[in-house]
């Protein structure tokens, strides 16, 4: 038997006793003093070479410990140091997995199955290692395995058979006891005695349990007390032979007499600060989260462009005139004159004219789709413009028909039907100025009474893609920060990694918080390729202070981010969160006011669009951008304030979710 020798006296008050009929007890913030290894327990993205850093602190351990001697080492240095650990065959994942489990010196720690898929050389290693530990340093070691006659090197073992301790004592009693000469006999000849009682229906009676070497009668299932307290459970297979043999490798005794006080204060290995203990913790997340990014490079550095060949597609392919646009022309005139010098005046580089000789020909183009129009002008043109601009108001209905130039447009295409309208009136209002001019007339009779002046805000002539500019630049950042949250926690808990921080007394908030830092880093160096490509590469003017339009987008970035970790605590499968992401950016992309402005939506839906986290801070960068307005303006603090308060909403519900859900 290995047991504790006297000097580890002080830490055995914090043992818990794990037997039948016995209620083991954790008190508050006793999770942060185990550790439990599994044999999935470690993280795809974890290489090899970390295995060097955690054998050596366990070597140095080892060699520090008194009367050390060399003793087999369950962790040889692995051939290759930079493949991924997923790559990995089983025995050397649970070697990787039992050195982070035992690299804080836990002073209990917990071992699902250590030895499975391991050879029996490293298995033999493995528990005379650990073994040595419990001698050594004061370790308390909880194993649960189906090999059950290696569990004659622990000091205390129950045989357990669908979650029921069939028997609990030391392994030799148990031999003795039963007359066999091996642990398997031994549960071989309880399950039949169990299968017995069963089929004779005595299961039901008052159970009881060996207690070192005793007599062992029916089994007693393990379950909660009825005061309440919190009971340590091991629970065996579902397989009516199959059972685990839950080793206990050193005794102890029960935690009852124990206040949780004392515990807290004799075995706490500093003095606590919960604020920087909680920094430290929040660190070290985010140390294993920028590792993970670093060992991924590849899809890293994809990140980081997407976003920047986003807006270079935007400003290449939005908010430009259509061009090349082909439009059928049927002029009758048999001396062309003016109908000539009009259709000169047509910007060629937007229209095509392609002529025809017969009007129907030319409708039926367009019908066939060849054509997006037809501009027919008719045989007395010239004649009857002249007398137009001559007799003026006192101009006949026959005058100003054959005056008239006829368009015929497809109007399918909204953007295309007005590019062709404004084209052909620009061109005929440049026309009709020159012919007045050569007849010493006003040029300015060819113009509307309505005159517009120069603009207060804004160009002459200003394009869609201006307009869009800061919905796209506040949507890419939304919608890329959360992508980089929203599978986030849930690809970290099928990885084992989620349930490593919370064994290590990992607190909710301080995932999430380093969440945010991590990908923060991510986010900024995203928003700084952006930010060049649309005002430096394409030159989108920026009249206000460059500095907040620089921090409204880092601000809707965060939000995105915060509001992928809410997706993240809600769903358990990557493929829900995706869906969810998804889902909700469209709805948003519409109602936000970045493709059309809010103020053409119904009352009841403008209403809702101004309660989502981007249709004001869109409006507020398009007052810095297009404006030149400051932090001064309601319209444009508004919209800070906004993302603001959406990022502690959506923080303040990723931390209640993430909470329930852990």
């Amino acid at each position: 038997m290995h047991r504790r020798p006297a000097k580890a006296a002080p830490r055995q008050r914090a043992r818990v006793r794990l037997q039948a009929g016995t209620t083991g007890k954790l008190h508050p913030g006793s999770r942060r003093r185990l550790h439990a290894a599994g044999t999935d327990a470690v993280p795809g993205v974890l290489h090899p070479r970390d295995t060097h850093v955690l054998r050596q602190a366990v070597q140095d351990r080892k060699s520090c410990a008194p009367g050390a001697h060399s003793v087999p080492h369950p962790l040889p240095r692995p051939a290759r140091k930079e493949s991924s650990s997923k790559n990995l065959s089983g025995g050397q994942k649970r070697r990787v997995s039992l050195a982070a489990a035992l690299i804080h010196r836990p002073p209990l720690l917990i071992l699902d199955e250590p030895t499975v898929g391991v050879d029996p050389l490293l298995r033999q290693s493995i528990w005379h290692y650990l073994v040595t530990l419990t001698h050594r340093e004061a370790i308390s070691v909880i194993i649960t395995t189906h090999y059950i006659e290696e569990a004659r090197l622990a000091n205390l073992v129950g045989l357990m058979r669908q979650g029921r301790i069939l028997a609990q004592a030391i392994p030799e009693d148990l031999m003795k006891q039963h007359g066999m000469l091996t642990l398997e006999d031994v549960f071989l000849k309880l399950c039949m005695a169990d299968n017995h009682q069963n089929h004779n229906g005595h299961s039901g009676g008052q159970p009881q349990i060996a207690e070192n070497g005793g007599v062992v009668v029916p089994a007693q299932t393990v379950e909660a007390a009825a005061n309440g307290k919190a009971v340590v459970s091991l629970s065996a297979s579902k397989d009516t032979l199959a059972a685990n043999s839950m080793t206990h490798l050193v005794r102890s005794n029960s935690l009852e007499q124990i206040p949780p006080q004392e515990l807290s204060e004799k075995h706490a290995v500093r003095k606590k600060e919960p604020f920087l203990d909680a920094w430290y913790r929040t660190w070290a997340l985010v140390a294993k989260s920028l590792t993970r990014l670093h060992r991924n490079l590849p899809v890293l550095l994809f990140t980081f462009l997407v976003p920047s060949i986003q807006v270079v597609l935007f400003c290449l392919c939005i908010g430009s005139d259509p061009f090349e646009l082909q439009v059928a022309v049927v002029n009758q005139e048999t001396h062309p004159l003016l109908s000539v010098a009009f259709l000169q005046r047509i910007d060629n580089t937007t229209l095509t004219q392609i002529p025809y000789t017969d009007l129907d020909a030319a409708l039926d183009a367009v019908r066939a789709g060849s054509a997006w129009g037809v501009i027919a002008i008719g045989a007395n043109f010239s004649a009857a413009l002249h007398y137009r601009f001559f007799l003026g108001v006192n101009a006949d209905n026959r005058t100003i028909e054959d005056s008239s130039i006829n368009v015929y447009l497809d109007m399918t295409n909204q953007q295309i039907g007005y590019t062709l309208q404004k084209t052909i009136f620009e061109a005929f209002s440049s026309f009709s100025a020159d012919i007045l001019k050569r007849m010493n007339k006003n040029p300015a009779l060819a113009q509307l009474p309505v005159v517009i002046k120069a603009p207060i805000y804004g160009v002459d002539k200003p394009s869609f893609t201006e307009f869009m500019a800061p919905g796209i630049i506040i949507s890419i950042t939304y919608i890329m920060a959360v992508g980089l949250t929203a599978i986030s926690i849930v690809s970290e808990q099928k990885e084992g990694l989620l349930e490593r921080s919370w064994v290590a007394g990992v607190r909710p908030f301080e995932v999430i918080l380093s969440h945010v830092i991590c990908q923060f880093l991510v986010m900024f160096v995203q928003v700084a390729g952006l930010l060049v490509f649309t005002f430096i590469v394409f030159e989108i003017p920026s009249r206000g202070p460059f500095v907040w339009v620089v921090l409204l987008t880092l601000l809707q970035g965060c939000c995105g981010m915060i509001y992928g970790l809410v997706i993240s605590s809600m769903c358990v499968e990557e493929n829900s969160a995706i869906m969810l992401a998804l889902g909700s950016f469209y709805p948003n992309l519409l109602l936000s006011g970045v493709v059309w402005p809010t103020q053409a939506m119904p009352y009841y839906m403008r209403y809702l669009s101004y309660g989502l986290p981007q249709t004001i801070p869109t409006e507020s960068l398009r007052c810095i951008l297009s404006r030149g307005w400051g932090i001064a303006h309601t319209e444009v603090w508004l919209g800070f304030v906004v993302s603001g308060a959406w990022c502690a909403v959506f923080l303040i519900f990723a931390a209640v979710a993430f909470r329930l859900r852990s």
